[in-house]
């Protein structure tokens, strides 16, 4: 499983490295509210509601450098029509657990931007 490129995002934004941190914190707002619906969209088996929540993940994930979450979102929203119940359920919850993993790292490099 891999993790948040760091040095890829920082490298993305060039000479406006200074932004990293509005940019980070609007991708955690943003991943929240998305996770939230993909939850409820999982609970009322709404897989149109699942696979447009997956898009957006996919999209903010991928612009931040957080390329295996995208990846797994991305695997949601292209086959969530198709799949049974069950591997649905499990990409939803393993793409949870990456988003987390995900946050934890995000959430380190920002106390360490704002101790520096």
């Amino acid at each position: 499983m891999s993790q948040w490129d760091k040095e890829r995002f920082l490298q993305s934004l060039g000479p406006m490295q200074n932004l990293a941190p509005k940019l980070l914190q609007a991708f955690l707002t943003g991943l929240d509210a998305h996770l939230t619906t993909l939850a409820e969209a999982q609970k009322k088996h709404d897989r149109t509601k699942a696979q447009q929540a997956a898009h957006s993940i996919k999209g903010i994930a991928g612009q931040v450098g957080c390329l295996e979450l995208a990846a797994q979102a991305r695997q949601i929203e292209e086959q969530a029509s198709t799949a049974g119940d069950a591997i649905w359920c499990h990409w939803i919850e393993q793409l949870q657990q990456q988003a987390k993993t995900e946050r934890q790292l995000i959430e380190i490099f920002l106390q360490e931007y704002q101790a520096t």
